[in-house]
């Protein structure tokens, strides 16, 4: 319910946003436009992109639920800042397209960031996660950390003069990433000293441990550091099954 009320408040919002922009046209409307849609749509992809922190700094859950469909409303500004472009700019010559994409930098940048968006897009329904398994959805929506800092740099290297407002996108983009990458650390380290807590108990799965956790990860999470350099009994030499594969290994780890 709450996404679709969500979808239905932001569909009011873009012809409300589309018609104060078309009143306060410029001398140039057509760049007008394509500005106007590209802010919005780089607003609307860093809050995609900080919906996740924010749950987890105010241990707010419910937010993640909103994710997916500001992600949906970020690509939807995203084709229509782009669609402005190749109609109102360009009326549609492929050929000075292709030469604006490979000529200028943040062209460049801005396709690369779409069309790393459009995936992300397409497999956003629950059905696409069943498809695709949660592994491989996750994969493809960690694209978020490049598509965000992208589309803050194409803003910059597009804005003409010393302008405020590209700094500010650029810093909350790079704020947010620093951010995500300080959590994921911090998950890895937890999943960490999980395994290191099974091996002390002489569960099988720290013979796997070495393969999957790093030794850096490994003595940030213990101390004393436990060794991953553990002796396979004899009866576990040979063809060892583990939770979800069958792994080759020798009597002894090296």
């Amino acid at each position: 319910f709450y996404n679709w009320a969500l979808l239905v408040d932001e569909g009011f919002n873009l012809g409300y946003l589309t018609s104060l922009g078309f009143h306060s046209l410029t001398a140039n409307p057509i760049e007008y436009t394509n500005r106007f849609l590209g802010d919005w749509a780089l607003r609307f992809l860093l809050f995609s992109f900080a919906v996740t922190p924010l749950a987890r700094i105010f241990k707010a859950k419910q937010l993640v639920a909103y994710r997916r469909m500001i992600g949906l409303w970020a690509f939807t500004y995203v084709s229509f800042h782009l669609t402005s472009y190749i109609v109102l700019d360009q009326f549609f010559d492929w050929g000075e397209i292709w030469s604006d994409i490979l000529k200028r930098n943040y062209m460049t940048l801005g396709m690369i960031a779409f069309t790393l968006l459009i995936p992300m897009a397409v497999t956003s329904t629950k059905g696409w996660i069943k498809r695709l398994g949660a592994r491989r959805w996750k994969a493809i929506h960690k694209a978020i950390y490049v598509i965000a800092p992208l589309g803050a740099i194409h803003y910059f290297m597009m804005a003409k003069g010393n302008q405020l407002d590209p700094k500010i996108y650029i810093g909350i983009a790079v704020g947010l990433l620093g951010i995500r990458l300080w959590f994921s650390l911090q998950d890895k380290t937890k999943a960490a000293a999980g395994k290191a807590a099974a091996c002390k108990s002489g569960n099988n799965s720290c013979y796997f441990f070495r393969e999957k956790f790093p030794n850096r990860l490994l003595k940030r999470a213990t101390w004393p550091p436990v060794s991953t350099s553990l002796p396979i009994p004899p009866v576990h030499a040979g063809w060892v099954l583990g939770s979800t594969s069958r792994v080759r290994v020798s009597p002894s780890l090296p």
